[in-house]
């Protein structure tokens, strides 16, 4: 079934998002049975009813309300008890999304259980910088787009290195330790998808709200399709399923976020001083079906139907005001790819900063690079917002080749490298 396209005006609404502990600063309700690892208790008018985590680090979701007569400020919401990895890493599936196409991938969750971050901690947290200085706080370093030795996040990141939850706590009340490369990691900021969770993220377009890790239930599972709606199966042995963890995570839209001989690496999001290997977006190709199976592409490559015998090669992107990403500096005239596809993560609720995924543009037919997808438009929405004529997707069951763009204006030509009317045969994906 396909979604219409998620580009909406963004509403914000205030929603406060703490970490409660069990200790002599918060009641229990009586008798403290304290939880395990993934398990949950709830918090009434800031009280932790009966249980709480002793020993570990807690991931909660609370609001807060003011009673108009007292004056007095409660939270309630849901907390979660986590170790001081904070979760299970590595979750299989979650790349997919059901967007304005009827491509297959992941089964991803609805909405994690990271948080807004920045409230009550460190201000420049997770903002871009050139220096230490520019962080403007002790407590932060610099992560440069060259400090991760080949590359490093677009635009810099104010951050700190860890070695677990605890010290990233100190920098805000849901943050978290997250492994950047094989022997370094760096504190990130909680999220959660969804327009009502905006602000978030610093609200930078090269910064994505999206799955970081699990939190484990103890459930086997041998893929996402076992678990549970928002939950996802680890690729940890042994495989489990657990509930979504969301953070702020470098994602860079293309080269132009990068420095100088830089390139964007689609596949991990930061700037890279080597020019990355595999397909690039838009390329056709075939699907991994094993989790050891090699991606052939720069980005990963998006299944176009459940056999997954193709797909098309894509990437995440950052839903922003300048809709840039995917290659695209948001200027540009003829982008050959949109951020296009909500995932299942930010589904039906998409806020500026979620993380989505980029679709093919088109002016014709010839433009698509799979032989069942067709140019098409709904609502001349795609030419508002990009300037082309269509986007490359499946007909719907009720859709004929009269509802797709047939004929190449002059001057165009198509992937599969069949020149459009008055056009060249040049290979390209819709060029001028």
């Amino acid at each position: 079934m396909r979604n219409g396209l998620g580009f909406l005006l963004l509403g914000f609404a205030g929603l406060t998002l703490s970490t409660a502990s069990c200790g002599s600063d918060e009641a229990t309700g009586g008798t403290s049975t304290c939880k395990t690892v993934g398990q949950s208790y709830n918090v009434v008018d800031s009280q932790a009813q009966g249980s709480c985590c002793e020993g570990l680090s807690n991931a909660c979701n609370l609001t807060e309300s003011t009673d108009p007569v007292t004056g007095i400020t409660v939270s309630n919401g849901t907390c979660t008890c986590r170790d001081g990895g904070g979760f299970l890493g590595g979750g299989t599936g979650g790349t997919g999304g059901s967007g304005t196409g009827g491509s297959t991938a992941g089964k991803g969750g609805a909405g994690g259980t990271g948080g807004s971050g920045g409230s009550g901690g460190v201000a420049a947290f997770g903002r871009a910088c050139t220096n230490d200085a520019s962080c403007g706080d002790p407590a932060l370093t610099c992560l440069t787009n060259t400090g991760l030795g080949d590359g490093g996040p677009a635009g810099g990141l104010c951050t700190q290195a860890c070695t677990g939850d605890t010290q990233c706590l100190e920098l805000a009340v849901d943050s978290y330790c997250v492994p950047f490369t094989d022997t370094e990691s760096y504190c990130l900021q909680g999220c959660l998808t969804g327009e009502l969770n905006a602000p978030k993220c610093q609200q930078r377009p090269e910064v994505a709200c999206t799955l970081i890790g699990l939190i484990p239930n103890g459930a086997a599972c041998t893929s996402s399709d076992d678990c549970a709606s928002g939950e996802l199966c680890s690729s940890q042995t042994p495989r489990q399923c657990g509930s979504i963890v969301t953070g702020c995570v470098p994602n860079c839209g293309g080269d132009f976020d990068c420095g100088a001989g830089q390139f964007c690496n689609y596949g991990t999001g930061f700037c890279s001083d080597t020019e990355p290997e595999g397909l690039p977006i838009g390329a056709p190709c075939t699907p991994p079906v094993e989790d050891d199976d090699v991606d052939p592409c720069q980005g990963f490559c998006m299944a176009s139907d459940d056999a997954r015998t193709e797909g098309v090669c894509t990437a995440f992107c950052t839903f922003n005001s300048a809709l840039s990403g995917c290659g695209w500096d948001g200027l540009s005239p003829d982008p050959a790819a949109g951020c296009l596809y909500s995932t299942i993560l930010s589904q039906g609720d998409l806020g500026e900063n979620d993380v989505m995924i980029c679709g093919m543009l088109c002016d014709c037919n010839a433009d698509c690079a799979l032989s069942g997808e067709r140019c098409v438009d709904e609502q001349g929405i795609i030419e508002t917002l990009f300037g082309r004529a269509g986007y490359c997707r499946p007909l719907d069951v009720d859709e004929t080749e009269d509802d797709t763009f047939s004929m190449c204006p002059p001057g165009s030509s198509g992937s599969g490298g069949t020149g459009g009317t008055g056009g060249t045969d040049n290979g390209g994906q819709g060029g001028a």
